[in-house]
């Protein structure tokens, strides 16, 4: 199965493949990946899980609506990797002071992830575009996006994962 892209001018239709469709088959191995989740780990596996929902939801509905309606990519961004952090700091490892310590944490290492992150692109001076997608993008929202700092923004997102890991073992440790 593909996905096709429509164009046209006047009664002529021109049809694109724009990408083939995979959720199909990828859905029985991500039934297998819960499957196995909760069979080894169960209530933290169940927890993991409801985390990852979360966090999915926060992006979906929190953080794609902003940018779409011209917020702050960084702001929207910074605001809803908070929110995902609170999410899944908590209800994986459970509220305490070891997950209070990981939070405090993480959300410091992210604030240095953003920083360090801003200095990187501004000193090899990347604009944010990187092909037609992204141009595609910034005209479409008439210049409204920064892409700079929606490049900044999946910097920080893509620290996530290493970050909520790297403060809970710290604060587990310590």
């Amino acid at each position: 199965r593909v996905l096709l892209a429509l164009s046209g001018e006047g009664t002529q239709r021109t049809y694109t493949i724009a990408e083939v469709v995979r959720l199909p088959s990828l859905i029985p191995y991500g039934v297998l990946l819960v499957v196995v989740l909760l069979g080894i780990a169960r209530l933290k596996g169940l927890a993991a899980i409801t985390g990852l929902a979360a966090s999915i939801a926060v992006f979906l509905l929190a953080i794609v609506p902003a940018i779409q309606r011209g917020d702050d990519p960084l702001v929207a961004t910074v605001a809803g990797s908070i929110a995902v952090l609170i999410a899944s700091v908590f209800v994986v490892h459970g509220f305490g002071a070891k997950s209070v310590a990981a939070l405090g944490g993480t959300v410091a290492g992210l604030v240095i992830v953003g920083g360090l992150g801003a200095i990187a692109l501004a000193a090899a001076r990347m604009s944010g575009f990187t092909g037609e997608e992204t141009i595609f993008v910034s005209v479409a929202t008439e210049g409204r996006l920064d892409v700079a700092r929606l490049a900044l923004a999946s910097v920080i997102v893509g620290s996530l994962g290493a970050l909520v890991d790297m403060s809970v073992g710290q604060s587990s440790t310590a």
